[in-house]
C-alpha cells in the first residue's frame, strides 16, 4: 500500500475516568510523559510508519487536543501529514464516534485504520497495512484479565470472550483494526460499541482477519500501565 493512502481514525473521545486519579487534569491522549504529552510519542510513531492523514474523533475536552495539535503544526509547518478534528455532538461510542468520523470526515472515503488514542503499539500500523480489511489487530498477553480475549482459527476471527478472572494468557484486541466505509453505511446515528456492537456482527457475517502483531504494547488507561510507559520511555 502506497504512503498516500494511509489514513488513520484515532479515537479519543473517551472520558478517562480510570485514569484521573494520576492525570486529574487532561483528557488521556495529553498525559503527560517526560516532559511531552503521550499524544506526541504516538503522532511520532504514525507519522514514520506512513501515516498520511490523521483524523481525531474527539469529545470529552476537545479543546485542548485541538489546541496541542494546533501547536504542533505551527512548530513544523513542513510536515506533510494532514491532521482533521471531528468533534461528537455528543458521546456516541467507540462505534458510533467511527461512523459519525466516516460521515464528516474528508479522508475516511476508502480503507482506513482506526487507533485508540491511548495504546501504545509501536510498529502496529506498518504490520496492519499487510491486512485486508475488514481486520483486528491481536496481541498475546500473559494476562488477559483486563481485556478479554479473542479466539482466531486459520487466521480468522471466530469470537470474542468476555473479560474473566482466570487471568490465562491469550490473545487480544490491540485496539487497531482496518476497515472500509462501508461497514458503516447501515449507522443509525445512534451511540454504539465498536468491541460489543458492531465487530461481533461482522464475524457472522463475513471473513474478519486477525493479525497476529509483534509489536511494542502498553495500553495507558490505568495508572499502573500509565506509570508503566512512563518508565519505558525514561529508559530510552
Amino acid at each position: 500500500m502506497a504512503i498516500s493512502e494511509i489514513h488513520i481514525a484515532v479515537l479519543a473521545g473517551g472520558f478517562g475516568t480510570r485514569l484521573r486519579s494520576a492525570v486529574p487534569d487532561l483528557p488521556k491522549p495529553l498525559a503527560p510523559v517526560e516532559g511531552f504529552p503521550f499524544l506526541k510519542y504516538q503522532l511520532d510513531a504514525w507519522e514514520s510508519e506512513g501515516a498520511s492523514t490523521i483524523t481525531f474523533l474527539l469529545h470529552y475536552e476537545a479543546d485542548k487536543i485541538e489546541a496541542y495539535l494546533d501547536a504542533r503544526r505551527r512548530s513544523n509547518p513542513k510536515c506533510r501529514v494532514n491532521y482533521e478534528v471531528l468533534i461528537e455532538p455528543q458521546p456516541l461510542g467507540t462505534g458510533g464516534a467511527i461512523a459519525y468520523a466516516v460521515r464528516h470526515s474528508k479522508y475516511l472515503k476508502n480503507n482506513f485504520y482506526v487507533v485508540n488514542a491511548d495504546t501504545w503499539l509501536k510498529g502496529g500500523l506498518s504490520a496492519m497495512t499487510a491486512s485486508t480489511a475488514p481486520a483486528i489487530g491481536l496481541m498475546y498477553v500473559g494476562d488477559s484479565r483486563r481485556y478479554g480475549r479473542i479466539v482466531s482459527e486459520g487466521g480468522r476471527v471466530i469470537a470474542f470472550l468476555e473479560k474473566d478472572a482466570s487471568g490465562i494468557g491469550g490473545w487480544i484486541n490491540a485496539g487497531i483494526y482496518h476497515f472500509e466505509p462501508r461497514f458503516f453505511e447501515n449507522w443509525d446515528g445512534a451511540p454504539c460499541s465498536l468491541e460489543l456492537d458492531l465487530l461481533p456482527r461482522l464475524i457472522q457475517k463475513q471473513h474478519v482477519c486477525g493479525m497476529e502483531l509483534q509489536s511494542e504494547f502498553i495500553d495507558i488507561g490505568i495508572p499502573e500501565d500509565y506509570q508503566k510507559f512512563c518508565a519505558h520511555i525514561a529508559r530510552g
